[in-house]
């Protein structure tokens, strides 16, 4: 869902509105690089945020086009075009790669209790959306469920676990929609303020079935816990 990603759209038109009351506002649109065109290819979002006190929440929605219209690969006139390649596709999305449009909302809210100890929660749906040159033909969504706990006990030290649930619709031909299910724990210690050791460890399960990277094929769900978008599947299933 690019909850923990950043990727650059280019020609970018963006609002930023002051914070009021614990309210702000932000916009944009990414104009894509097809002549006569302000739609093909374009980008773009908005979000809400508000934060005051212990309380935080936040809610965004935007939507990638491809510049090729009718879906298939993805135009290197694509705002967020990443050499011709689709933001947002991992391999555990690859079959989808060829749509004609992918559409993201999410919402998440956290709580501080105190200096020491909070928590967060947080829901996308994700969409990518077929067109008639695109290896898939079904609408394809992707449901996402998180929640985190940090926990500060002392100045050097930060520790959070968090658990996600990610289940598709099944579509496509799929009689058993892919699902996958994640733990992951971090430990940090700072030495200086400019220097810090940190662990990371993850465990993911997949289980039923996805697109293979034709768009077309059915093969089995596999787990995957990389960097980013380039990870490649582990050995666990």
């Amino acid at each position: 869902d690019g909850l923990d990603t950043i990727y650059r759209a280019n020609n970018t038109l963006l609002y930023m509105s002051p914070q009021l009351y614990g309210f702000k506002f932000s916009g944009s649109y990414s104009f894509g690089g097809v002549p006569g065109s302000a739609y093909q290819g374009s980008t773009w979002s908005t979000a809400v945020q508000y934060s005051q006190g212990p309380i935080g929440i936040a809610v965004g929605f935007s939507k990638i086009n491809n510049s090729n219209v009718n879906g298939g690969t993805f135009g290197t006139d694509t705002t967020t075009s990443n050499a011709g390649a689709q933001a947002g596709i991992s391999a555990v999305t690859n079959g989808y790669q060829s749509a004609r449009a992918q559409q993201r909302f999410a919402v998440g809210g956290g709580y501080t209790f105190n200096s020491q100890f909070d928590i967060t929660a947080t829901y996308s749906n994700v969409q990518y959306i077929p067109g008639i040159g695109s290896g898939f033909h079904d609408l394809s969504i992707w449901n996402t469920g998180g929640i985190v706990l940090h926990w500060k006990p002392m100045a050097a030290w930060d520790f959070a676990t968090g658990y996600a649930y990610t289940r598709a619709t099944k579509a496509n031909g799929i009689s058993s929609s892919a699902s996958y299910s994640q733990v992951n724990l971090s430990e940090y210690y700072s030495l200086s303020k400019r220097t810090g050791l940190y662990a990371l460890q993850a465990y993911q399960r997949a289980n039923g079935q996805t697109l293979g990277t034709n768009g077309r094929s059915i093969i089995n769900a596999t787990a995957t816990i990389g960097d980013g978008f380039n990870s490649t599947p582990s050995s666990s299933r």
